[in-house]
Formats: structure tokens, C-alpha cells, sequence
């Protein structure tokens, strides 16, 4: 794809997000035939984009404020979180009033990322981790660990002795892996498998939680609602049409 305005032309590639600013310019974006192409597009004005961004000096945005000066189209290669939230609103699990709601809040957490990442090349070599084909292969079996026994989380320091990593590697390479903190991660990952379980009646709440490594089921039903925003029973109930 292509993207022109009056001063800029952007050839997008896979993996990455352009940055635009067109006050009043006329642009499109121009797809080449026999490709498939997916993109999330953002819009929001300049003057709401600094009220909920603090843009002003001592905001958590005040550098960003020359973006809003001239007309400027710039191209970034997108964060591990950036490709997460990008994943997560091409497959919403909302419908109706919920589904704008939800695409709403995503786009804001993008334009976060966008805005509060460190665009000097310098800052950004030292603060990119390298991981060899053997790191990689390591991250992904921690990731297996966690996931192949969800009735207990296994500490930092356990996990990453286990698979031959210091923690900082362990912990840095798994956020850029997977988009998110090892434990986290681990914390959704078993909540979905919770959803999973609801669907059937193998079992009951209570067995659950302790099978899931809940210490109570008053725990896993704070947890669970916290991510769903309904409680497992009320989950249980509507996916079962009760």
C-alpha cells in the first residue's frame, strides 16, 4: 500500500505503523492489486489527542507536542504490545454498544504506545534486546511450563533457572515474545482455560479454582470478573443458555 499526502509518500510494509499528522490535507491510501493487505486505522483530533495525552510541558506526552506542529507522516516499526493490541481489536469478542467501547480503549492503549515510545535510534539500539534462535526456543519453553501446569504459577527465578536464562533475559524476551509480562500472561492464559471449562459440567466452580491453583474460589471469581466483567457463575449460565 501507498500512502500520499500533499508533502509524503509512505510505502507500509508488514509489521508496521505510519504516523501522520494532515491538518486540512486531502490523502489516501493506494492498494496494490493481488495483494491482501489488514489495517487498523486510528483517527483523532489534534485538540483531543492533547487533552487526554498531556501534551503540554511536564505531561507524560510534552515531546510529542511538535508532531502537532507541521504536517508530518513518519513510519515506526510497531512494539510487541502494539502488535498485541492490533491482534486483540481484528478479533473482538464484543458485539453492539460493547464493541465500539472496546475498539475505543484499544485505540487509545495504541496511541499510548505510539506516543510514549523512545524515537531516538540510539536510546532505542540499547534498549532493544537481541535474542538468539536459542533464546527463543528457551522463552518458549518457559511459556510451555507455565502453560502445561496451571494448578501453580512457578516464580520468575525457578523458571528461568530451569530453562537456562538470567531473569532479566527471561523477563525482557518473554514481553517481547508474547506481548506481555510472564506472569501476565500467565494469569490470562488460565482465565480463558476457565472460560473453556465453564462450557462444560465436568466440573464445579470450586473445583475449578483449585484445579486452575486458586488459593479460594472467592480469589478466582474476583479474578475471573475482573477479566471478563461478569462472575464464572454468571458466565457458566449464558454460555449454557440457562
Amino acid at each position: 500500500a501507498v500512502f500520499r499526502d500533499i508533502k509524503n509518500t509512505l510505502n507500509p510494509v508488514g509489521g508496521r505503523n505510519s504516523l501522520c499528522f494532515l491538518p486540512g490535507n486531502m490523502s489516501a491510501m493506494v492498494y496494490r492489486g493481488r495483494l491482501t493487505t489488514t489495517c487498523v486505522t486510528v483517527r483523532i483530533t489534534p485538540v483531543l489527542l492533547e487533552e487526554m495525552f498531556c501534551m503540554e510541558k511536564g505531561g507524560i506526552c510534552s515531546g510529542k507536542k511538535s508532531l502537532l506542529e507541521d504536517s508530518v507522516s513518519r513510519l515506526f516499526s510497531l512494539t510487541p504490545a502494539m502488535r498485541y493490541i492490533t491482534k486483540q481489536i481484528l478479533n473482538c469478542p464484543y458485539e453492539g454498544p460493547l464493541k465500539r467501547v472496546y475498539f475505543e480503549c484499544k485505540a487509545l492503549e495504541l496511541l499510548f504506545h505510539q506516543l510514549t515510545r523512545d524515537d531516538s535510534a540510539g536510546r532505542n539500539m540499547k534498549k532493544s534486546l537481541l535474542l538468539t534462535p536459542g533464546d527463543r526456543k528457551r522463552i518458549r519453553k518457559a511459556r510451555d511450563f507455565l502453560v502445561n501446569d496451571l494448578s501453580g504459577y512457578v516464580p520468575i527465578d525457578e523458571l528461568a533457572r530451569r530453562v537456562g536464562l538470567n531473569r532479566e533475559k527471561l523477563c525482557r524476551g518473554f514481553r517481547e515474545l508474547y506481548g506481555k509480562p510472564v506472569f501476565a500472561y500467565f494469569e490470562e492464559y488460565r482465565l480463558n482455560q476457565a472460560k473453556k471449562y465453564l462450557a462444560t459440567q465436568e466440573m464445579n466452580i470450586t473445583e475449578i479454582a483449585y484445579d486452575l491453583g486458586f488459593a479460594h474460589p472467592c480469589s478466582f471469581t474476583r479474578a475471573f470478573k475482573r477479566r471478563f466483567g461478569v462472575s464464572p457463575r454468571t458466565c457458566r449460565s449464558r454460555i449454557q443458555g440457562i
